[in-house]
């Protein structure tokens, strides 16, 4: 029976990907392993039955797996990449470089210790930096022995540290010295609307309020009774009701410099004007500025916020939409009904992928991770299928749409692929090194690779933690994320983002430094050959 089940690699890796999402909801004082237990499940096959890495098709399922990861995460991080960059996304890349530099060196200075030989060298170097188009641009280079052994011994324990790590980041039950301790992650914070009472006269129109408060959005206004939408050529006047949205600070802040807090609450009183959330599903408008809809021109309505995934963000001109928002429209109840028919309102609508987009995205993706570049001398290095994959997501998540073809996915959509890929992808990788590590793990060679695999690895991960602290000084939630992106490890990407309850942040500060990362592994690898 068991043989039976080994020739089909789909159940083979269908039944990791159970044991071991099972196997990672298991917490033990608030932690778990999350998806990353597939790894060490596919692993273990391999004590049970050595012939369990021969299973064919696995490395085609492995791929599968994690173009599907890449690219969704580029698809995700891509509207906010390139401004990223502009916040310091570039002296990230720069550190990144450097960083990888030091675990190469760490690797030599093992080597040499120890007296591994070049492709050792290599695949501790892979391992313990998780990075397996690293191994291949190793095994590739490598004229004499191989660097699997060494990076399938390491690469358990690399992402055992990476985890522990990540932890340490987050500072989530880890009895931490006061002066190590990281501070609380930033609440994302909520929005208010109160209704503001103007006591003030001669103030300008509405439209240059909001230029003055970026951070707020204007739904109604009352005036002599009557309630009305906060157009933009609208002037207020002392005894005007206005409702105002954002985060309590600011809307605080504006209330005390207009006038004061009314006791009434307009957006209660939907007589004259009614107000409705409507889901983005017409896929002409994916990638599309909020102003380019012309609401209130055309229908008559005001967006005064924008619910993506579990956050609401205050809705302004610039604000690109996105397929699965879902957009609060305040206005007449008969003009709301038609910019909802605008905006789509269908469920089932998101559920129906723009297949030819996703598919010409992937394959794109895949095309840019063959390019070979030449280097000095006779070596060469590609971004690999991962690599390309994650470059194009970025590019066409920020594109969207061109002409007919949309780019991006539904929220809810990426998310569903982003976790399938992530979780075939480390049962595959897995249950590929179960028949290595078990071969190798009980003698006295493998035992040395794997304790100075543990060492680089630990040390590698203190002084990506330290590097990133002292140098750019982020948030808890953006260093798991720059952390992960430099160590290139999705199953540390997904542990990050299921302790802080999927916060996209971590998933840009992944994508900022990842290109740079994956770059430079690829290249540094083949020096150490």
């Amino acid at each position: 029976m068991l043989h039976r089940i080994l020739d089909e690699p789909v159940l083979v890796v269908l039944l990791t990907v159970g044991l071991g999402a099972g196997l990672g909801s298991i917490q033990v004082r608030g932690f778990s392993f999350g998806p990353a237990a597939a790894l060490f499940v596919g692993l273990a096959a391999g004590a049970v039955d050595a012939s369990v890495s021969a299973t064919s098709g696995l490395g085609q399922l492995r791929e599968l797996g994690l173009i599907l990861f890449t690219y969704t995460v580029g698809l995700a991080a891509g509207p906010t990449f390139f401004s990223s960059l502009r916040r310091g996304g570039i002296r990230a890349s720069a550190v990144t470089v450097v960083l990888v530099g030091v675990a190469a060196a760490l690797c030599a200075g093992a080597g040499a210790v120890l007296g591994l030989p070049a492709a050792e060298r290599a695949g501790l170097f892979a391992g313990a930096t998780t990075n397996t188009p690293a191994l291949q641009a190793a095994a590739s280079s490598a004229t004499d022995g191989d660097p699997v052994v060494a990076y399938s011994l390491t690469y358990p324990l690399a992402v055992a540290s990476m985890l522990a790590a990540v932890t340490l980041i987050l500072g989530r039950r880890l009895p931490l010295p006061a002066r190590l301790e990281p501070p609380a992650p930033e609440p994302v914070e909520d929005l208010v609307n109160w209704t503001v009472a103007v006591t003030r006269s001669g103030l300008p129109v509405l439209a240059e309020l909001r230029v003055s408060h970026p951070d707020l959005t204007f739904s109604r206004v009352e005036r002599d009774g009557v309630v009305t939408v906060a157009t933009a050529e609208l002037s207020l006047a002392a005894g005007d009701n206005l409702v105002v949205v954002g985060p309590r600070p600011a809307v605080a802040a504006f209330c005390a410099e207009m006038g004061h807090r009314s006791d009434r609450s307009l957006p209660e009183e939907r007589s004259g004007v009614d107000f409705r959330r409507v889901v983005l599903s017409n896929r002409e408008l994916a990638g599309r500025r909020l102003a380019d809809l012309d609401l209130i021109g055309g229908y008559g309505v005001v967006a005064s916020r924008v619910r993506r995934g579990d956050i609401d963000l205050a809705a302004h001109d610039d604000m690109v939409l996105l397929l699965g928002d879902r957009v609060r429209v305040v206005g007449p109840r008969e003009s709301v009904a038609r910019a909802a028919r605008l905006l789509g309102d269908s469920e089932r609508s998101l559920a129906e992928l723009d297949a030819f987009g996703f598919a010409i995205g992937l394959v794109a993706g895949l095309l840019a991770g063959l390019v070979a570049v030449p280097l000095p001398g006779s070596g060469q290095f590609s971004l690999g299928a991962g690599g390309g994959t994650l470059v194009a997501g970025l590019a066409l998540g920020t594109l969207a749409r061109t002409g007919p073809v949309t780019w991006q996915l539904p929220h809810a959509a990426n998310l569903v692929l982003r976790q399938l890929g992530i979780l075939i992808f480390l049962a595959c990788a897995g249950l590929g090194s179960a028949s290595t590590f078990a071969d190798s793990v009980g003698t006295r060679h493998g035992l040395v690779l794997m304790a100075a695999g543990g060492v680089v690895a630990s040390t590698f991960s203190a002084l990506v933690v330290l590097g990133l602290q002292l140098t750019l000084g982020r948030d808890t939630v953006e260093a798991a994320g720059l952390f992960s992106g430099v160590q290139t490890q999705p199953a540390a990407l997904s542990y990050a983002a299921g302790r802080i309850g999927g916060d996209d942040r971590v998933h840009v500060a992944y994508t900022t430094v990842f290109p740079a990362a994956m770059i430079a592994k690829i290249l540094v690898v083949q020096f150490l050959i």
